[in-house]
């Protein structure tokens, strides 16, 4: 009993190691990307020298994760319902998201430089933010924090607390406060899904979509009119209704195989 408790402090201790060893890996290779394409250590980098950073330290720290992390396929009996489902859930909860956030009373708490705007941050090429924001981004950042944080977390911890936990590092990473509170929220359903489909290619699709979307209303005025007008909310609201039910399908057909494999 005692050396079970030895053997269960030291893979935890392994498992912090692991965690550290890949977050360090994944942040050093960021900012050290951007020191040589740039000089020196912005902290508003040219946003072609952050995506090309994203693409180094995501694709290289993918690399280095455990096979079990980098898993890209789901653990759930209707893929397509889960694919699915997570594109129309994305899509509606991103809509939903943007106007909650902009009805929040930021002015009279926040000052005026600490507000985040879309309009300023897509300031560029709408290619480059297709690839940089919708692709990039996405992909580096769910490698950091659902693919190392989250993973390692959940061997660590209950899954509950590990979904909080890496959402709430996700959300002090965008520094600041408008940005942290979306990402937070949006992080604790991304690892959420993770949970439930045991890939982190759920959380990526999800990552993705979103950021696609919120980059071409912020560049597109028609699209951002569409979405935000009464038709455009209903059809945002029944993605995210139907997301939903196709995403419960598929999790209790997950449940009913995992029970059927227990019996066995």
């Amino acid at each position: 009993m005692e050396e079970d408790k030895k053997l269960k402090r030291i893979d935890f201790f392994l498992d912090v190691l692991k965690m550290v060893r890949l977050l360090a890996l994944y942040f050093c290779l960021y900012f050290i990307s951007i020191y040589v394409f740039t000089g020196t250590f912005l902290r508003e980098q040219p946003k072609y020298v952050a995506f090309l950073s994203f693409a180094i330290c995501g694709i290289v720290t993918f690399l280095f994760l455990p096979k079990d992390h980098k898993k890209l396929t789901f653990s759930c009996e209707k893929k397509g319902f889960a694919l699915l489902g997570i594109l129309l859930l994305s899509a509606g909860f991103t809509v939903f998201m943007n106007i909650a956030i902009n009805y929040i009373p930021w002015d009279a708490f926040l000052p005026e430089e600490m507000q985040y705007t879309s309009e300023n941050t897509f300031k560029i090429p709408l290619y480059v933010s297709i690839v940089g924001y919708g692709i990039l981004a996405p992909f580096a950042e769910e490698v950091c924090f659902r693919g190392v944080l989250f993973k390692y977390l959940k061997k660590m911890i209950k899954a509950p607390f590990a979904i909080v936990l890496s959402a709430l590092f996700f959300g002090l990473y965008h520094g600041n406060l408008m940005q942290g509170l979306y990402a937070f929220i949006m992080g604790l359903i991304m690892g959420f899904l993770v949970h439930k489909t045991d890939s982190i290619a759920a959380s990526i699709l999800f990552h993705m979509v979103s950021n696609l979307i919120v980059t071409l209303y912020a560049n597109i005025p028609e699209l951002y009119y569409a979405l935000y007008s009464l038709p455009g909310v209903i059809v945002m609201g029944l993605c995210v209704v139907v997301g939903i039910v196709l995403l419960s399908i598929s999790f209790s057909a997950k449940g009913k195989e995992e029970v059927k494999e227990s019996e066995a």
